[in-house]
């Protein structure tokens, strides 16, 4: 797995085998809505174009199977779309993650259409896995999904945190869908034995 990430401080996080990171130039959202670089004294823009082409460039030499997007469609300001039509049309499976509380529900929807965010989900991704259980809460409500974005959208549920001494595992339910589907809509993505692909959106953790 190849993480991509604007985090000054994932270097800091002790990953295990076979796992890596590339890191992007940071960029934060102000009190205002603009957004501004972490570290560099350059514009907003050239720090997303120098973004755009890492994640444009690592993607395309690494190949991944499949690709995770954090939280928004396009990347910051539409920053990863040109990767996602370059992956689409390799094969590679699109995933777009999405915690189980957004914004307010008003707020996001405004946003979203503004983005054409859900144009995106039907013609580029093909899986929209929410961090949580619908029974708790849906962070799309109030933003009309065709049903063939719909179709797509699968609850993971939760991770059980781990006790003193113990590593914790990954639940079976967060590879598979949640949802009750048909047999063909529940296979897993055919895989070869090559690591993952995530991105990471710009937000600081």
């Amino acid at each position: 797995m190849l993480i991509l990430s604007g985090s000054p401080i994932i270097g800091n996080f002790d990953f295990h085998s076979r796992v890596d990171f590339v890191r992007f130039p940071g960029v934060i959202k102000l009190r205002n809505g603009n957004y501004t670089p972490l570290g560099l004294d350059i514009g907003v823009e050239e720090a997303l174009a120098i973004r755009q082409a890492i994640i444009h460039r690592t993607a395309g030499v690494f190949a991944p199977d499949i690709f995770l997007v954090d939280k928004e469609p396009q990347g910051l300001r539409g920053e990863v779309k040109d990767t996602l039509v370059m992956l689409k049309e390799k094969g590679t499976r699109l995933v777009l993650g999405l915690r189980d509380v957004m914004e307010v529900a008003d707020a996001l929807a405004e946003e979203w259409k503004r983005k054409k965010a859900v144009s995106v989900l039907d013609e580029l991704y093909d899986d929209i896995w929410i961090y949580g259980l619908e029974s708790i809460y849906n962070p799309l409500i109030g933003i009309y999904m065709p049903p063939s974005v719909h179709y797509k959208m699968s609850y993971t549920g939760y991770l059980r945190r781990s006790t003193a001494g113990s590593r914790p595992r990954l639940p079976h339910r967060v590879l598979h869908n949640s949802r009750r589907r048909s047999p063909r809509s529940r296979r897993r993505p055919q895989c070869s034995s090559k690591p993952h692909f995530l991105y990471k959106d710009n937000k600081v953790w």
